[in-house]
Parts: structure tokens; C-alpha cells; sequence
């Protein structure tokens, strides 16, 4: 059996693969399923997402509608007023 190697250096590559992820709904739980049991990931992720504000927004947006999450994001806010 022949492995194929896929040289991650190459952001051509790497950009297929994680456009691949955004389509494939089986694909993007899988690698969501790693990034869930994995903190390191978790931190590289987030502090990716720390560089973009709009992908910030967008994130904290669909977290909070968690009512636990919002919660928790409105003592952070400094907004106790509804938590």
C-alpha cells in the first residue's frame, strides 16, 4: 500500500483542503470533532480568528445564541445587567 504525501507548506494545498472542509458536511465534523478534543488547536484557532474582526463578530454572533454562552459573554462584556 502506497501512502500519498500532501506537502502542507504549499497554501495551495492547504487552501483546497479547507475549502473542501467548508463543503463537506461529513469532512467539516470530523475535523470539528479534533478541534473539539484538542486545546492546542482550540488556541491556534482562536487566536487565527483574533486577527480577523469581521470572522470575530461573526463567531461570538452565532455562539451567543447559546443562552448559557450569551450569558457568560454579557459578565465578560461588562454588561451584568441581563446576565
Amino acid at each position: 500500500m502506497r501512502f500519498h504525501i500532501v506537502s502542507f507548506k504549499d497554501p495551495s494545498q492547504v487552501r483546497r483542503i479547507a475549502l473542501a472542509i467548508a463543503r463537506k458536511p461529513e469532512l467539516r465534523r470530523k475535523a470539528f470533532r479534533e478541534v473539539a478534543r484538542n486545546p492546542r488547536l482550540q488556541k491556534e484557532i482562536l487566536a487565527t480568528l483574533a486577527k480577523h474582526p469581521a470572522g470575530q463578530r461573526l463567531f461570538i454572533t452565532v455562539l451567543a445564541k447559546n443562552s448559557q454562552l450569551r450569558r457568560e459573554f454579557l459578565k465578560i462584556a461588562g454588561n451584568n445587567k441581563r446576565a
